[in-house]
């Protein structure tokens, strides 16, 4: 991954529209966003060499908002997290925060 991440050039949410590019949010309420893989879906040899520690899969965002007339940004950066030998107990697979440093802050 490169140390600055790397966003589509078009902006999801142009600055003077919410309704067709955007969404409110509700403080308190769940907020779900899909991701989709650059290059489709992931081969049966992929997953398993993810699953077993050989290759890292990260998913990383951003979020650009507005709240009482003051414009932000959240970027996010998530590695999956495999079980490979000895595990914790309660350790389990998923994703968690990750990535390069420039990939996690928000304004």
């Amino acid at each position: 991954m490169p140390d600055e991440p790397e966003y589509l050039t078009r902006p999801f949410i142009p600055d003077s529209q919410i309704g067709h590019y955007g969404r409110l949010h509700i403080p308190g309420k769940p907020f779900g966003v899909e991701t989709f893989l650059e290059d489709g879906p992931l081969s049966d040899e992929t997953v398993d060499q993810i699953n077993q520690g050989r290759l890292q899969l990260y998913v990383y965002g951003r979020i650009l908002y507005e709240s009482a007339g003051l414009k932000g940004v959240n970027q996010f950066c998530y590695q999956w997290h495999a079980l490979t030998g000895s595990t914790f107990k309660g350790d389990r697979a998923g994703f968690r925060k990750g990535g390069p440093p420039e990939y996690n802050k928000h304004t």
